[in-house]
């Protein structure tokens, strides 16, 4: 006798509300084995339907409770539908990003756009008075945090058991904190800060493991305290020297008279971390 396998009596498909998943259910005719039910059950079912893919199948021993128990030769089917889910390949790769910024301390300002009030010898303050020193004390320009653009991304890559070796894993470590020596995904040396790495073992053939890095831009067209012309990478910091202070209407005033650029992190080769620099 031929095994069949045919859709219950209508009604008994289940979906569920957000259409993640669904359920059908088949009645399985002609054997009296489990294991040729089920592959019957197998081959006679959609792989997919509605736009889901079959997850599972498997049947049972009676149907409904009725009279049509295993000895005669027929079994409940259920096949569940759900989701596609993409599983990455080794050697695969995929990233995330987000643009909220970090911060800065800096000791002047762009622009002085309003001055109110007196000076102690009772003269008009100007926005020209202290070169765009912010909190100055009449010593030191206290100065202040501000957002600056940072451009952050992770990039998760899934790398061969055997590239996976305690060298490998010191070698991401070494290289956290540092930034690139070299072009690295199309950006300039200094602009790319590699935050670090996370991960851990996928399955017996790979690893999942996740790069942070952070950008900032370099400039060349910097003016500090008045001073123009100022070239900065982008993780260095720049910081202004006052040359003594002018006694300006009772008020004394900064006097900048130069800014130091200073490298405050490590550079890094990129290439090292094993997945590409383009």
């Amino acid at each position: 006798m031929a095994i069949t396998v045919t859709p219950a009596a209508e009604g008994h498909v289940l979906k569920s509300g957000d259409g993640a998943m669904a359920m059908l259910e088949y009645i399985v005719r002609g054997t009296v084995t489990m294991v040729d039910a089920q592959a019957a059950l197998g081959a006679g079912s959609p792989t997919t339907y509605d736009g889901l893919i079959r997850k599972s199948y498997e049947v049972y021993s009676t149907y409904a409770q009725t009279d049509l128990a295993a000895s005669t030769g027929v079994w409940k089917g259920v096949v569940r539908y759900g989701l596609v889910q993409w599983a990455p390949a080794t050697g695969a790769s995929k990233y995330t990003f987000d643009t909220g910024g970090g911060t800065e301390h800096i000791q002047t300002s762009l622009e002085t756009v309003g001055a109110y009030g007196l000076r102690p010898g009772g003269a008009a303050v100007s926005v020209n008075d202290y070169d765009g020193a912010i909190g100055w004390d009449g010593e030191t320009a206290r100065g202040t945090d501000v957002p600056v653009k940072v451009y952050n991304w992770g990039e998760t890559h899934y790398l061969a058991n055997a590239y996976i070796t305690q060298r490998y894993i010191d070698r991401l470590y070494n290289l956290s904190g540092t930034v690139n020596n070299s072009m690295f995904r199309t950006r300039l040396p200094g602009v790319v800060l590699f935050v670090g790495a996370s991960g851990g073992g996928r399955s017996q053939t790979d690893w999942e493991i996740t790069f942070k890095f952070s950008a900032r831009p370099n400039r060349n067209d910097l003016t500090i305290g008045g001073i123009p012309n100022i070239s900065k990478r982008g993780w260095e910091y720049a910081w202004v020297r006052s040359g003594g202070t002018a006694l300006v209407s009772n008020d004394l005033t900064p006097n900048f008279t130069s800014v130091y650029v200073e490298r405050v992190m490590e550079y890094g080769n990129f290439a090292l971390l094993g997945i590409g620099t383009s």
